[in-house]
């Protein structure tokens, strides 16, 4: 069980390193809203991961650090959402139940924050705001059955709108990448 655990957690760390790479292009290229990255870790056929990265102005309307009472219950509700109700924007196959879960918002340094002002000042007000962070979310499942070749469905676009484009990678024994345009989309584990 041990050696599970561990080539688990190797797999899901190895998820969150292909995150931290997509992520530091994105921002080395132009800064894309409505873009998100998800990659699913199986590690056998009972268990698996997923870790998502989405720009937090797609998430809750807005990038920069909240100081307004309003802004900063209009954060903690979708990231509550995203911390208790996974099932409204993942649907897992049956038999699968949520094991763990941490969602967490990623920023980016002044610095390189005040480069991508610079270079887009004629973007919205949300970039001169220093709209980049992101929101993570690390979700594990385990699974009373074999999830070999079962469908799992991604619908953060019907709970986040702004979210139009999901990039989808699958890691494990099969190994796949495919991309979501819209509201859902499925894939197989």
């Amino acid at each position: 069980m041990i050696n599970t655990t561990n080539r688990f957690l190797a797999v899901m760390l190895i998820a969150l390193l292909f995150i931290a790479c997509d992520t530091q292009h994105h921002h080395e290229g132009a800064h894309v809203h409505g873009i998100g990255v998800v990659d699913i870790a199986v590690e056998n056929d009972r268990e698996f991961g997923l870790v998502f990265r989405i720009p937090a102005i797609n998430v809750y309307g807005f990038g920069y650090e909240p100081t307004s009472p309003e802004d900063i219950q209009t954060r903690d509700t979708a990231l509550t959402l995203l911390r208790e109700n996974s099932d409204q924007f993942v649907q897992v196959p049956a038999g699968c139940q949520l094991s763990d879960s941490n969602v967490s918002i990623i920023g980016m340094d002044d610095e390189h924050q005040q480069e991508h002002a610079d270079e887009h000042s004629d973007h919205s007000e949300d970039h001169a705001e220093g709209g980049h962070s992101e929101v993570e979310g690390t979700y594990t499942y385990q699974c009373a059955e074999s999830i070999q070749g079962a469908r799992l469905t991604l619908k953060f676009g019907q709970v986040f709108p702004d979210v139009k484009k999901l990039e989808v990678r699958i890691l494990g024994e099969r190994q796949d990448r495919t991309t979501i345009e819209g509201p859902t989309g499925d894939v197989e584990l």
